[in-house]
């Protein structure tokens, strides 16, 4: 099956390309590797070099939408024309949605459309009438692949599209980083303390993802614990300025790579997000990285989350209270058993499951 995947070229603070990253990288390599026939085109919204780059097995052509995106627009018809794809594969906003749509409609070509985020929380989905266009787009394309079970929810809740077209296919890990190591080895590679007691999170430390809630919660339980400190690494906005305590050890922000030594150095990882349009719908990423590291977790009671934990309750916080994070903290530091039990799926799981569900598109069998 020759498959065409659009999507943008920066996501998720990286470049899909330079750093051959996450989900709209890791899936079409995968899916090459079942021996379907896979072409990528990639959209930046900054000035990057534009031309035809192949970092694995996978060829992609990178256009810039300034100073003006018409050479996308003529790229992408000769693509098409040449490459005559059986399906087109279609990720990362609203923009690269409608546009597969309309792409697919002019050519004739079954289309699923990827959302890997709940699109209507970007700011560029506010702009009046793109939110009406994008649902308009989603009801009337041949498949929607969709990050995680509230999200899927939330479609059918809001729309009349059928349960068979949507199909969730949740993100996985590179489990050749994220995986258990001796928990020593991790801290002394870090440089952390090796006698004493650590939580803490690496990711996004801001407040639109309820960062402040740990160092609360990291106040109070100092006062108890004496040993205890918190590690934190990762893009921050101002809040972690608010923040002063000897034992809150920042380790600013680290290469993708260094990630897993983090989560292995940890007692209790923290996993922080609000009850908003991008928190209820989003998939918890840092979950299953922390899982394929086995340390145990804490995390807000929202979203996917809920369905994740929902057999260790414990482990679950109300996401704005610094006291409920504190008990269920200690509840993990003290307890005996592991809360992160779990089969973690590969990027090539993921993109087996793609690779069906895109037959039974292109065969009509939804």
């Amino acid at each position: 099956m020759r498959i065409l995947v659009l999507s943008k070229r920066q996501y998720l603070g990286k470049d899909l390309l330079d750093d051959q990253f996450f989900r709209n990288y890791e899936v079409p390599e995968e899916l090459n590797k079942l021996d379907h026939q896979v072409r990528g085109v990639t959209l930046s919204y900054r000035r990057m070099t534009e031309g035809l780059f192949k970092p694995g097995t996978v060829s992609w052509s990178s256009f810039n939408v300034y100073p003006w995106p018409h050479r996308y627009f003529v790229g992408i018809k000769t693509i098409i024309e040449e490459f005559n794809p059986d399906i087109i594969w279609a990720s990362s906003d609203v923009y690269h949605s409608i546009f597969g749509y309309y792409l697919a409609s002019k050519y004739r070509i079954p289309i699923v459309i990827d959302l890997y985020d709940n699109y209507e929380s970007f700011g560029l989905s506010k702009i009046p009438g793109v939110r009406t266009l994008f649902r308009y787009v989603c009801r009337r394309a041949n498949g929607l692949t969709v990050v995680s079970r509230m999200l899927r929810d939330y479609i059918l809740s809001e729309s009349t599209i059928e349960d068979s077209h949507v199909r969730v296919m949740g993100n996985a890990v590179r489990k050749d980083l994220f995986k258990q190591m001796p928990k020593a080895d991790a801290r002394h590679y870090l440089g952390l303390p090796s006698n004493v007691r650590l939580i803490g999170t690496a990711g996004a430390l801001s407040a639109g993802r309820g960062i402040e809630v740990l160092f609360k919660a990291f106040m109070l339980l100092v006062e108890q614990f004496p040993e205890l400190h918190l590690v934190v690494a990762g893009p921050r906005d101002k809040t972690l300025q608010q923040y002063s305590h000897p034992q809150i050890i920042d380790l600013g922000v680290l290469d993708f790579e260094k990630v897993p030594y983090v989560f292995n150095s940890l007692d209790v990882a923290v996993i922080c997000n609000v009850d908003s349009l991008f928190g209820r719908y989003c998939f918890p990423q840092k979950y299953y990285e922390i899982a394929a590291c086995e340390t145990n977790v804490v995390a807000s009671d929202v979203g996917e989350m809920r369905y994740l934990l929902r057999h260790n309750r414990d482990a679950l916080f109300v996401h704005d209270s610094a006291k409920s994070l504190s008990s269920a903290i200690k509840k993990q530091l003290f307890g005996e058993t592991n809360n992160t039990d779990i089969d973690i799926p590969s990027w090539s799981d993921r993109a087996e499951e793609l690779s069906g569900f895109l037959e039974s598109v292109k065969r009509g069998c939804l």
